[in-house]
């Protein structure tokens, strides 16, 4: 665990009791700190000391050090409001860890889509060449994490960012920007500059410029090192790694390569772990092979820019997509649906999606829910087979947030393959 000294007999109110808060109040209660906490979920406050609740007006402003906030707490939210009216600093656990200066090189990623693979895979690399750990948006609460390692990974959100003013990474990579999470930022522009404050104190900075935003960031910066899978002088190429498949596994490839390399690891070091790199599931992982047609898990494609990757990876798709739709739809997908045979729409989003597949030509079936769709699609896609298209694909890419019907992408994602796994075979 990440210790907290700094903070010692200090008072600081925590905003969210979800997981990476929880972390919080564990770490700040080893050092005694004074915690005083809220969530605007009443369940959640069972769970702690009634000296501990405290809703807004009976908070201690004078003694409050800062306001911790879970990182998806939007910057309009009373508590925070009322925050900086008083010029107290909102931060969330991100920023503790910051603060702790933990003895280890700090790689920090963030993007639209890919930081989750990326995060994996550089620790993936880094493992081979001293003590990595990985966290922050991804799998373990960054103050779950070790003090002592060599090498540090986080994947960072915009959320995290927006609440991390302490953060100082050795290596800063940004792979892409698209819209996403606008209900929360307001609009682009702040969203834009939330993504660039990763190099607000960064050593090493890395940027594909193969989108106008990301580039806009990298000519604001002073020293940084551009890449682009479009570029001349790639030190890798896409055929390098043939268990990455599409050009958004190349991005991620080669930002993870330029971190490596940066960290002082050989050429061939790093292409031969990348090489080894078997992928995360939820993010076009291949859940099984039945009849010889794949069905594809890629729950985390929770936008179109995310589903857009898979629909360029794969041939005759039959595809699952359906939930809680993001702004803009399915938006800018009209040149990637070539490779679509049929489509399967469930959950909140399925009206809506109705009508942009109904208006481009492209077949399609609406389900209440996730088992219907699969087994549509399970029974079309395996009465294709052998067709001169080639072997069809079952391709769950929900291109919509989960919460109409599941906790998280990953329990999504996880409920898909149990249904796969439970298809019988011929």
């Amino acid at each position: 665990m990440i210790k907290l000294d700094f903070a010692k007999n200090k008072t600081y109110l925590v905003i969210g009791l979800g997981k990476s808060n929880r972390a919080v109040i564990k770490a700040l209660k080893k050092v005694d700190a004074d915690i005083r906490l809220w969530d605007d979920n009443p369940d959640l406050l069972t769970n702690y000391d009634d000296k501990m609740i405290c809703p807004m007006e009976k908070a201690p402003w004078s003694k409050i050090k800062a306001v911790i906030v879970a990182p998806g707490i939007a910057p309009h939210h009373p508590y925070i409001a009322l925050a900086r009216e008083k010029d107290i600093p909102v931060i969330c656990d991100i920023d503790l860890f910051s603060q702790s200066q933990p003895k280890s090189k700090i790689i920090g990623v963030t993007g639209t889509n890919g930081k989750s693979t990326v995060t994996a895979l550089i620790h993936h690399v880094l493992s081979a060449h001293g003590k990595s750990q990985m966290g922050g948006n991804i799998g373990t609460p960054v103050l779950d994490l070790k003090q002592n390692m060599d090498f540090t990974v986080l994947e960072l959100s915009s959320y995290q960012l927006e609440y991390a003013p302490h953060l100082k990474c050795d290596v800063a990579v940004l792979l892409n920007i698209t819209p996403d999470h606008l209900d929360w930022h307001g609009d682009m522009d702040h969203y834009i500059a939330s993504k660039g404050k990763i190099f607000d104190q960064a050593g090493v900075k890395i940027i594909s410029i193969d989108d106008a935003h990301s580039k806009s960031i990298f000519e604001a910066q002073t020293v940084a090192t551009p890449i682009s899978i479009y570029g001349d002088n790639v030190p890798v190429t896409q055929s390098d790694f043939p268990k990455l498949k599409g050009t958004h596994n190349f991005q991620n490839s080669l930002a993870a390569y330029y971190v490596c390399s940066s960290l002082g690891i050989a050429h061939d070091e790093i292409v031969s772990a990348i090489k080894t790199f078997e992928g995360l599931a939820h993010r076009q992982y291949l859940a099984r092979i039945l009849n010889g047609i794949s069905y594809i898990n890629d729950s985390k494609a929770t936008n179109a820019e995310a589903a857009r990757h898979a629909l360029r990876a794969y041939k005759n798709i039959f595809w699952i997509l359906g939930g809680v739709a993001k702004d803009g739809g399915l938006d800018g997908l009209d040149s990637d649906l070539e490779n679509v045979q049929k489509v399967y729409l469930y959950g909140q989003s399925a009206t809506d999606f109705a009508s942009y597949f109904k208006s481009r030509g492209i077949a399609f079936l609406t389900f209440d829910n996730l088992d219907e769709a699969l087994l549509a699609a399970h029974a079309d896609a395996q009465d294709n087979r052998g067709e001169p298209s080639g072997a069809p694909t079952v391709l769950l890419s929900p291109a919509c947030a989960s919460f109409d019907q599941f906790e998280n992408f990953e329990t999504r994602g996880d409920y898909f393959c149990d249904l796969v796994e439970a298809l019988e075979s011929e």
